[in-house]
């Protein structure tokens, strides 16, 4: 009777088990309406690079999953199309863009396989403008995009 027990207990064990790990666990939601979770596309038309200011026609598209895509145009340069593959970030930006920051760090591959690292910094600069610049430490040169407007994509 003792070894009956046993063996009923094993198999009871045994059936919460197999439908512990068989059912359907649902994924815990992030909050997917904050502009740290977003797709968000941003608007420039003007840029300084090294303190020199310049008009620029661009657009600037952040899916923070795993890509940023770049689109600009400057006078006198070819137009230049690119993706930053996503490594990782870190953003507090909040919901209208006017405290916080974005930190992509990525890399862009080029056509024939070789890679440049690229960090891009989302924030507001002293003047409260938004701006979108390079903030890797071994490129030579500041280079500040200037948003316009922005808009924000729900997932």
């Amino acid at each position: 009777m003792h070894y009956l027990n046993k063996k009923k207990l094993f198999l009871a064990l045994m059936a919460v088990l197999f439908v512990s790990v068989s059912a359907k666990v649902e994924p815990r939601k992030k909050n997917i309406d904050g502009p740290c979770e977003s797709v968000i596309k941003y608007y420039i038309k003007a840029g300084k690079e090294n303190n020199k200011a310049f008009k620029v026609n661009a657009e600037i598209i952040v899916n923070p999953i795993n890509l940023i895509n770049v689109d600009l145009e400057i006078s006198n340069q070819p137009r230049s199309k690119f993706d930053i593959i996503i490594d990782s970030f870190d953003c507090t930006l909040n919901a209208d863009l006017t405290k916080g920051f974005a930190l992509y760090k990525g890399y862009i591959k080029h056509e024939n396989g070789d890679a440049t690292n690229s960090i891009l910094k989302i924030s507001r600069d002293e003047q409260g403008k938004l701006t979108i610049s390079n903030a890797d430490p071994e490129q030579t040169g500041s280079l500040v995009l200037y948003v316009d407007k922005w808009e924000v994509f729900k997932n």
